[in-house]
């Protein structure tokens, strides 16, 4: 039954599992916000619909996943939509993939899902979660009869085989997609005879280097129809994948006075004085009214606290200390050791529910006669050899019979604490009667499982944030709301900026984004940049207040600029250019530079001293090397020097770095010739990386599918 039980507890790893309820999402008729009708679904890709109901699906399996990773009991508004976005992301690209699938005839029969089992090319990830750790052996029959069982699983349970079974078909399935696009490419043996001639060919020389630095910017004269050359010249480097927006904005950081901080550490001290003399019965209760957060009962290994309470701090502590006031980023913190305990992080046990009336429904026995009942039980089940058919034999749980009142594995703190204990206290195997709260009656419980226990601490722990006070912030408030009123449109904007000496702000955004460049989470101010009414050159008509756990700011922002999907029209692209349009006419100018002096001199050595600079030497490159010597990776020069016939000088090549003028001195070959075959195979473990994780070719189904995004109309 062991390798059952990791069914149980390791399937999450392989996916996310849906550990809670999904809750419907509703959407309701009507309108936004900004006054757009509410779409029908999320997306549609090729015309084939993201659902509301299947996205929601997602995101809560995604949640589900994040919360048992980072052991979060709720998410902030940040996390919430990364795990939307996530999930929208996950399902465009499986609408791709299974169009791709469809198109081409990928599918996977229910031979072949069987054999990924049971067969004798059994799936990595099947191994991979459910062999014997201390054999590694992989042991099919002990799953083949857990699924042979599943109609009687609990509906968690098969849930979690589901999302495991379509897992590893969802993964086989891009293996060989994978596989496909990287057997499509493919090096015929003549090019790569071809390459291994010429990378068997090296050549050692001398070289000089004539940088576009040399040639100060003000020397250059840039025309319109340089810009527009090179425009027309290098147009799909301007290409967009998606749309993007440039915005400006100015913010008015909430900064805690002098006298907020006087009033906050004397607040702080006030509250240890009083921390120091709480009775243990009432510190729940103290804790939570004074912290900022709450009070939490939960044990926590080193590790886990070291963020709130670094172990240089903790280290040394015994049950009762307690931790004077100290600050720890924006917080105060402080802290009293309630308890030491070894525990295990995960334990497991069978349970035999006896109810009574109160528990209500269709039970009507009374108190006393449950706790009679429960004697005789615990009599019984306490020499018992089969707890689980005791289960469903005595248990009031009408899921008994299916899950033979197992609890499946639960990790420490996601059970009341007062059972957590009990199961603590008892050996695994051991039977101990809990009584359950409200009176309502009991449960005889079996442990049947623990890991090694770790030593934890819980401490009741006061986290005082260091902000600023309600007055501080109106103020604050206060002088952003006189910045908008005059910022009525971009311009505006530029000059009651300059006049006030704030700072301007850029970012270019897109349109799932969710924060300007140093700040927290705004999803809000990107959903109104984004929005079809916002033109070029709007300001906001809002302040928009953001903040985190450690910053808290006003923001006024005004869109700058538009740029849709696909090649940036010439304005929109101009000023990328500048700087390669120079470049072109540095590199123009030092050319020929070089071609005159290389008719001047005759080696390298003169030419060099004629230019005031320094020769370095290139040893035995050849075409295949991915760098100059020490120059980098320049293509250009690597592939001048292949085509030397014999030594001397070579036509001025221009690099990323400058113009060089090269002096081959000796061309030779490898002591050992680089094999064909050897060429063949490295292109195909390049491809085969390129193609790996799919997401090169899912960006390039992507950029051609016909995707209506409707996510920002929710989110």
């Amino acid at each position: 039954m062991a390798i059952i039980g990791r069914i149980r507890q390791k399937a999450w790893i392989a996916v996310a599992l849906i550990a809670v309820a999904i809750l419907a999402f509703i959407f309701m008729d009507g309108m936004d916000k900004f006054g757009n009708k509410t779409p029908n679904n999320i997306a549609t890709i090729d015309g084939v619909e993201i659902t509301r109901m299947e996205f929601e699906a997602k995101s809560a399996t995604i949640e589900a996943n994040m919360k048992r990773q980072y052991n979060l009991q709720s998410l902030n508004s940040e996390q919430s939509y990364i795990v939307r976005q996530q999930a929208y992301q996950e399902l465009v690209s499986e609408k791709l993939l299974e169009s791709e699938y469809d198109k081409i005839g990928i599918a996977i029969s229910k031979e072949e899902m069987n054999d990924l089992f049971f067969g004798d090319f059994v799936s990595p990830m099947v191994l991979q979660n459910f062999s014997d750790p201390k054999t590694g052996q992989y042991n099919k029959q002990a799953v083949s009869q857990y699924i042979a069982q599943f109609d009687k699983l609990p509906a968690d349970e098969q849930a979690n085989w589901r999302n495991f079974e379509q897992y590893v078909k969802t993964s086989r399935l891009q293996e060989k997609y994978q596989a496909l696009i990287s057997k499509s490419m493919y090096m015929p043996k003549k090019i790569a005879s071809h390459l291994s001639d010429l990378y068997d060919k090296t050549t050692s020389s001398r070289y000089t280097l004539l940088p576009f630095s040399s040639i100060p910017d003000n020397q250059v004269r840039v025309e319109e129809a340089d810009y527009k050359k090179y425009y027309e010249d290098h147009k799909n480097e301007f290409k967009l994948p998606e749309a993007m927006r440039d915005v400006q904005f100015v913010k008015f950081n909430v900064v805690p006075s002098q006298a907020d901080i006087a009033y906050i550490n004397d607040t702080v001290k006030k509250t240890y004085a009083a921390f120091l003399t709480t009775p243990a019965n009432e510190m729940a209760g103290f804790v939570s009214s004074v912290s900022d957060q709450k009070y939490d009962s939960n044990y926590y290994k080193k590790d886990n606290i070291s963020q709130l309470i670094p172990d240089s701090i903790l280290s040394g502590k015994s049950v009762g200390s307690f931790i004077a006031p100290f600050q720890n980023g924006g917080n105060w913190v402080m802290a009293k050791v309630t308890s030491i305990q070894a525990r295990p992080d995960s334990i497991k046990f069978s349970r035999i529910l006896i109810l009574n009336s109160k528990a209500g429904g269709s039970i009507k026995r009374s108190a006393q006669a449950a706790t009679k009942l429960k004697d005789s039980v615990f009599a019984i089940v306490k020499t018992s050899a089969s707890f689980e058919n005791d289960v469903a034999k005595y248990s009031d749980d009408p899921e008994a019979k299916k899950n033979m009142g197992e609890s499946g594995w639960l990790m420490d703190g996601q059970l009341q604490a007062d059972l957590y204990n009990l199961v603590n206290a008892t050996a695994v195997g051991g039977v101990f009667v809990y009584t359950i709260p409200n009176d309502m009656g009991y449960m005889i419980c079996k442990v049947t499982g623990k890991t090694s226990p770790i030593t934890k601490y819980q401490l009741a722990s006061i986290v005082m944030q260091i902000k600023a006070s309600d007055k501080t912030v109106g103020e604050a408030r206060d002088k952003a709301n006189v910045f908008l009123s005059s910022a009525t449109n971009l311009a505006a904007f530029t000059s009651t900026a300059q006049k006030q000496n704030l700072n301007i702000l850029s970012s270019t955004l897109r349109d799932m984004d969710y924060k300007l460049n140093g700040t927290p989470y705004c999803r809000d101010i990107v959903r109104w940049v984004f929005n079809s009414d916002t033109k070029k050159g709007d300001v906001a008509p809002e302040v928009y207040e953001v903040q985190d756990e450690t910053q808290d700011m006003f923001i006024v922002i005004a869109l700058k600029d538009v740029k849709e999907k696909g090649i940036l029209p010439y304005e929109q692209a101009k000023p990328y250019m500048e700087n390669l349009v120079r470049i072109e006419k540095k590199a123009t100018l030092l050319l020929d530079k070089a071609s005159k002096l290389e008719k001047q001199y005759p080696n390298i050595d003169q030419i060099a001293v004629a230019l005031n600079s320094k020769v370095d030497t290139a040893a035995n490159i050849s075409f295949g090397d991915g760098y100059f010597a020490a120059a980098g990776p320049e293509m250009n020069v690597l592939g001048m020097l292949s085509t030397a016939k014999a030594p001397g000088i070579l036509k001025p090549v221009k690099g990323y770095n400058g113009v060089y003028v090269l002096q081959v001195d000796a061309i030779s070959r490898k002591a050992i010739k680089e094999d064909a075959n050897m060429i063949q195979q490295t292109f195909d473990q390049k491809t085969m990386q390129k193609t790996s994780q799919l997401r090169l070719p899912l960006q390039v189904l992507q950029e051609k599918a016909k995707i209506k995004n409707h996510f920002s109309f929710f989110f």
